[in-house]
């Protein structure tokens, strides 16, 4: 285990500009919590049947066309290029072309969502920018930076029935149903073992190793099992996210060998420098002094 020390001068790693003694850090604790994504009274009492959150009666304004994984995400890709991987299918489209959009919510929903699309720009923005540090292309004195885990689980969960409604792969309504409790998942928390995984090697020690990818990578498809979606893995800026929301206890007892449930922190070293991404779980307090260890390329350091 590692202490990490962060200044309270610092900048606050929520991205709000504002020091991090002044903003998040609270009695040695991160108090950070999840986007609202619940649009604005009063509520309109409208259903428009091609919305996803048509059941809440809540929609407003015409169907809003939407990227599958959100205009500002992509925009951090490097590579112009996107994969799209499905169920004995693959195919490859430009970033910027028409076919990675569709229309699935109603504007009024798809306005309110703007806050974890933000949330999920940031993250893949600060993978970027944690490895041009380290290979010395930019500096930077911020050392931590941390977001919310439950707004990660519910933009993934948004590109999980865009990739669904859009037809873009093979693994569509027609040959493929949802879980039927996903849409619940937007207002509440996945249950265990439900929820966010990353790909990881572990040790001999119980620690772990993430797994990462050459950052010029970017491809996204749908998690099946029979003719259920059980899943998306959406692999961006070096980084595999896996939200899995449906599974047998067999199934996903066998995914988590090779999987990380929920971290808290993924950590990258470079000589004495660490450089942090805590995720918080419980909407509410993270302790934000230890950190576990992540290192993709380095042995496991003799004093652990």
């Amino acid at each position: 285990m590692f202490t990490l020390v962060v200044p309270p001068e610092s900048p606050c790693g929520c991205g709000s500009g504002r020091a991090f003694g002044e903003c998040c850090l609270q009695n040695g604790h991160i108090r950070l919590s999840h986007k609202n994504i619940i649009p604005k009274p009063p509520r309109t009492g409208l259903s428009l049947k091609k919305c996803f959150l048509s059941d809440q009666n809540d929609c407003g304004g015409n169907m809003s066309g939407e990227h599958i994984l959100s205009a500002s995400v992509l925009r951090n890709i490097s590579n112009d290029k996107i994969s799209i991987n499905g169920s004995n299918f693959s195919r490859t489209h430009s970033i910027q072309s028409d076919s990675l959009k569709t229309k699935c919510l109603c504007k009024r929903h798809n306005s309110a969502f703007s806050p974890i699309d933000t949330e999920a720009s940031r993250l893949f923005k600060t993978i970027s920018l944690i490895e041009k540090i380290l290979n010395g292309s930019i500096q930077s004195s911020q050392s931590l930076y941390f977001f919310a885990g439950f707004d990660i689980e519910r933009w993934l969960l948004k590109a999980l029935f865009a990739t669904y409604r859009s037809r873009i792969t093979n693994i569509n309504p027609d040959n493929y149903t949802l879980p039927c409790y996903l849409k619940y998942f937007f207002d509440t928390s996945f249950n265990p073992p439900y929820g966010l995984y990353l790909p990881a090697k572990f040790t001999s020690d119980e620690q772990f190793q993430f797994k990462m990818s050459t950052i010029a990578e970017a491809s996204f498809g749908l998690i099946t099992k029979n003719n259920l979606v059980s899943g998306i893995t959406i692999n961006l800026g070096g980084i595999e996210l896996k939200l899995m929301v449906a599974g047998t206890p067999s199934d996903l007892a066998a995914f988590q060998k090779t999987h990380v449930f929920r971290p808290k922190f993924i950590n990258f070293y470079q000589g004495d420098e660490v450089f942090s991404i805590a995720l918080a779980w419980d909407k509410g307090t993270e302790q934000c002094v230890w950190i576990s260890r992540y290192d993709p390329t380095a042995p496991i350091p003799k004093d652990m």
